[in-house]
C-alpha cells in the first residue's frame, strides 16, 4: 500500500549516493597507498566518509519510514473514517477480511464495521459517500442497491492512498460494501482497499 514510485526515487538516490562515495574511497585510497597523501588530507577522507555514511543511512531511514507509514496511516485513516461516520469497528470481522486468502494475496486491506438497526438504501449510499469524503476522495463508481441480495456496494478513488485497480477504465482504491444483517439488526460497513476480494 505504499507509494511505490517514491521508494524507486529514494532507492535511486540512495544507490547514486553510494557509487559517488565508493568512486571517491578508491582514488582516495590509491593516493594512500603511494603515500601522495598527507595528514590532513586522511582526516578530510575520514570525514568524507563519515559524512557519506550518515547520507547513506539517513536514505535508508527514509525508505523505511515511507513503507511503515503507508501501512500505519492507511489503517488508521480507515478506522478514523469509521469513527467520523458514528461506524463502531468489529475488530474480528477486520481480521477475519484482512486474513482471507483473497484480499492477502490481492495486497487489499479491509476494516469492517456496524451500526445498529437497519440503514434505509438513501443512509447507505449517503454512509458510502461520506466515508470516500473524510478519507479525501470521491465515489467514481456505484453499482448501488441490490435488492436481492440486501446490500448495497460502491466504489471511490482518492490520491491519499498509494495504489488503485483500473475498473472499466477508472481509477479505484477504496471499496465500500455496505449490508443489513437481520439476525443481529445491524448494517454491516466492510471498507476495502483498493478493493474487496472477500465474500461480504
Amino acid at each position: 500500500m505504499y507509494d511505490q514510485k517514491k521508494v524507486r526515487l529514494k532507492s535511486a538516490h540512495l544507490r547514486k549516493t553510494l557509487r559517488v562515495f565508493r568512486s571517491a574511497q578508491g582514488e582516495l585510497s590509491h593516493e594512500i597507498k603511494n603515500g601522495s597523501c598527507k595528514g590532513a588530507e586522511l582526516d578530510m577522507l575520514k570525514k568524507f566518509r563519515a559524512a557519506v555514511f550518515a547520507a547513506a543511512l539517513l536514505w535508508l531511514i527514509v525508505l523505511v519510514q515511507i513503507i511503515v507509514t503507508r501501512v500505519y496511516v492507511s489503517r488508521t485513516a480507515f478506522t478514523q473514517a469509521f469513527a467520523t461516520n458514528h461506524v463502531t469497528v468489529s475488530e474480528e470481522g477486520t481480521e477475519r477480511h484482512n486474513t482471507d486468502a483473497r484480499n492477502d494475496r490481492a495486497g487489499n486491506l479491509c476494516t469492517q464495521g456496524e451500526v445498529q438497526g437497519r440503514l434505509s438504501q438513501e443512509e447507505m449510499r449517503t454512509l458510502a459517500r461520506r466515508i470516500f469524503h473524510t478519507l479525501g476522495g470521491g465515489e467514481v463508481l456505484s453499482p448501488g442497491f441490490l435488492p436481492g441480495n440486501n446490500y448495497y456496494t460502491s466504489y471511490g478513488y482518492t490520491t491519499g492512498i498509494g495504489g488503485y485497480k483500473k475498473v472499466n477504465g477508472r481509477r479505484i482504491n477504496m471499496h465500500v460494501a455496505i449490508s443489513y444483517d437481520e439476525k443481529k439488526d445491524v448494517t454491516k460497513i466492510l471498507f476495502g482497499s483498493p478493493i474487496i476480494n472477500s465474500d461480504f
